[in-house]
């Protein structure tokens, strides 16, 4: 929670000595490593929690954010299925199937996903700034900037928000 990936990797590995199939303990692994940008790591970690609970809805939502990540997101769209099977309301499965359509191309069913998120977490962050993206991708500039600035307000240094905001502020400029 304290992003301090490294050490809570640390401990997990501490807590899998005393008992290997603990389900947390093996969760926060697979999410420390995918934080780390190692996401091949990561899903050999959530698959290992997986084996022991296929309904651990955090697990599924890792893999499937990892899957993303590495531009796997047909894939990534099936897994974070999964977690929303079990979790329908996990704005974070909802965010990154979203963002995954988006990636595709698939921009109105992009929206349909991340409104759900959003009508569960009016303020959930990913998803607005990824609600700002699609619109963005569209070249819906004057909307994409509502959603970034809403975004922006709950995290207001987020570095990589600002730099789409003002893409769109010259985007509006120079049309």
């Amino acid at each position: 929670m304290l992003s301090q990936c490294n050490e809570a990797i640390i401990w997990a590995d501490k807590a899998l000595q005393v008992d290997p199939q603990h389900c947390d303990s093996l969760y926060t692994k697979a999410e420390s490593l995918s934080m780390l940008g190692q996401y091949n790591e990561a899903i050999i970690w959530a698959d290992k929690t997986l084996q022991i609970d296929p309904q651990h809805c955090d697990s599924l939502c890792t893999k499937a954010e990892s899957l993303r990540m590495l531009g796997q997101y047909n894939e990534a769209i099936i897994w974070a299925d999964k977690a929303l099977q079990v979790n329908p309301q996990h704005c974070y499965s909802l965010f990154t199937k979203g963002n995954s359509l988006r990636q595709l191309k698939k921009f109105k069913e992009a929206m349909e996903v991340i409104e759900q998120s959003l009508k569960i977490n009016p303020n959930h962050f990913d998803s607005l700034r990824i609600k700002g993206e699609c619109l963005h991708d569209q070249k819906q500039y004057q909307q994409a900037l509502i959603f970034y600035d809403k975004a922006l307000e709950i995290i207001s240094n987020h570095q990589w928000t600002q730099t789409r905001k003002n893409e769109c502020l010259n985007a509006i400029q120079f049309k």
